[in-house]
């Protein structure tokens, strides 16, 4: 690998240094926030399967000789109050924790790459504060909504989803235009990069737009998902509102949202040491 080109960013030259077994603080920053998301995460699926477990178990096992028949357990079971809050409350902290924790990763490159650019620095420290504040207020003040919501209502409800697509497009954006700055330095589309490398660049030209195509792939993932929330909001229909809170929106908190982060920085890394 050439060293001499990966120390011309920050973000590469922080790599670098954790091959070396000095991790800078930057890198130590992005591994503790990967510990957190996997906790997180964790937390989201034992929720997940907790809810219905939960249910099993007070409906078929547990026995009530109040209650007869199973469907007058089952709305026995939806009266009780206290499961449902502890289990909207660990919902919350994972699932609300897992955006929070992958929009800062999201943010994390854009500063890396940006890092010598003071304004460039404060402002993504500024959008990811901003970020975990809508989304604590979107989970706690405006807590959730119930189906056939009116259009302005579903947007409050869901505008920590498209304040999460807005900051992974800037950081898109940003990255881009690095990427772009630097494949003109490189000369990469010149005949005289052509005729030394039949790869598609170096090291740092193939992690620079990888992180920028997953991260158009990822804004694309998110618009869709933005689409069917509000869609969900809006709708008359009960089913399809229940199939959004209870399969589309779970899932999308524990694979699409914490993983997509994870598994960026991990290509990263294999496609920085390709070379190597």
């Amino acid at each position: 690998m050439h060293l001499d080109i990966l120390k011309q960013l920050p973000f590469f030259k922080n790599i670098l240094h954790s091959q070396k077994g000095v991790p800078s603080r930057p890198h130590l920053i992005v591994l503790l926030l990967q510990c957190c998301l996997l906790i997180s995460s964790a937390l989201t699926f034992i929720d997940f399967c907790a809810t219905p477990l939960s249910q099993i178990q007070t409906i078929v096992i547990q026995p009530d000789a109040s209650h007869d028949s199973l469907e007058e357990k089952l709305n026995a079971f939806q009266e009780l109050q206290a499961p449902s809050l502890f289990f909207y409350i660990i919902n919350w902290l994972s699932g609300g924790i897992n955006i929070i924790i992958a929009d800062t990763l999201v943010m994390w490159r854009a500063w890396a790459v940006w890092r010598e650019k003071k304004f460039a620095k404060w402002l993504c420290i500024f959008l990811s504060i901003g970020n975990a504040v809508v989304i604590v207020l979107t989970n706690v003040i405006w807590i959730t909504g119930e189906p056939h919501e009116s259009l302005a209502t579903a947007f409050k409800l869901n505008l920590f989803l498209l304040v999460s697509m807005t900051l992974n497009a800037l950081s898109t954006s940003a990255i881009a235009y690095k990427a772009r700055a630097y494949s003109k330095w490189r000369n990469v589309f010149g005949k005289e990069y052509k005729s030394r490398s039949k790869t598609y660049g170096t090291p740092v030209h193939k992690v620079l737009w990888f992180v920028v195509e997953s991260g158009f792939i990822f804004c694309l993932l998110q618009a869709a998902f933005y689409a069917v929330a509000i869609a969900s909001a809006i709708s008359s229909s009960l089913n399809f509102f229940d199939a959004y809170n209870a399969i589309i929106q779970p899932l999308a908190l524990m694979l699409l949202q914490p993983y997509y982060p994870t598994a960026v920085f991990a290509v990263s890394l294999l496609l920085g040491n390709s070379e190597n």
